[in-house]
């Protein structure tokens, strides 16, 4: 799924091509626990889609993930959890449906409200 040549040196990698690898290998390894910090950053769209799928198809009922991520949009259909942290401080929690219903917005809406104040 991840369209990654055996034969091609890691040195040679572009930065999509090295994300790729980084979430392949992490998710080969079945682990109970996969922390994994911005995993898409560096990838074209279409591979994120690859990449998120992968994430999913990947890992066990047993495992749990935590994702670290400005690309909201990508992982709003996978996430079943989301914290919102600013400044070291958590925001707000909660499972993701129940958190759609409560609040009447997406993930990406609510990152925006949340992190406005942030910007340069």
């Amino acid at each position: 799924r991840m369209m990654l040549d055996p034969n091609q040196k890691l040195k040679t990698f572009s930065t999509g091509m090295m994300a790729k690898f980084k979430v392949a290998l992490n998710v080969s390894r079945n682990p109970e626990l996969l922390m994994l910090d911005e995993p898409l950053n560096g990838i074209d769209m279409i591979a994120r889609e690859d990449v998120t799928k992968s994430i999913v198809e990947g890992i066990t009922k047993e495992s749990a993930v935590i994702i670290s991520s400005h690309l909201i949009e990508d992982l709003e259909p996978i996430a079943d959890y989301v914290l919102f942290i600013k400044r070291g401080q958590l925001v707000v929690s909660g499972q993701t449906a129940t958190f759609r219903d409560q609040y009447g917005k997406t993930m990406s809406d609510m990152y925006r409200e949340i992190y406005a104040d942030m910007r340069m």
